[in-house]
């Protein structure tokens, strides 16, 4: 096996200061003697932009986990606020109602599994939905406001 002039190769091992293992592009692995490799400088650039990017993600995960929490905590209280007895819901919107809360709960057993709080938020979702009452298009305006919440998101979720 030879090395050619110019030919990519990764440094495997440069612990011997005279002779370096070497992968070459078509996977052979041979030994060569380390004054035939030119490594090139560090490229400091690079490692800047990896480093603010891992802040990035860092500052997004961080800023994605209180939004959940938030989010969390909003709909249970919202929820028991409406737990309280029968909950009106216009009739032909009871079943996109339904469908909402039991998507709500699928995703709180996917995205919001360790999202303190969960399982108050699923205690409420279950009495809201267990006291969920057909009715005219007549609503008390918390209930109206509920719905209204419904609407929405239920028309953000079938454009997806």
């Amino acid at each position: 096996n030879t090395l050619l002039d110019s030919e990519e190769v990764a440094v495997l091992d440069n612990t011997k200061p005279l002779t370096w293992k070497v992968r070459k592009t078509d996977g052979t692995v041979m030994e060569v003697p380390s004054i035939c490799i030119w490594l090139p400088p560090p490229d400091t650039e690079s490692g800047e932009v990896a480093l603010h990017s891992q802040e990035v993600v860092e500052r997004v995960a961080a800023l994605l986990s209180k939004s959940r929490a938030w989010l969390v905590s909003c709909y249970t209280a919202y929820l028991r606020s409406l737990g309280h007895g029968s909950v009106p819901v216009f009739s032909k919107l009871l079943p996109q109602v339904r469908e909402f809360l039991n998507h709500l709960e699928r995703a709180s057993g996917d995205i919001l599994i360790d999202v303190e709080g969960r399982q108050q938020l699923m205690n409420a979702l279950r009495v809201v939905r267990n006291n969920l009452v057909a009715c005219g298009e007549l609503l008390r305006p918390r209930a109206q406001f509920f719905m209204t919440i419904f609407i929405v998101i239920v028309s953000f979720s079938d454009l997806g």
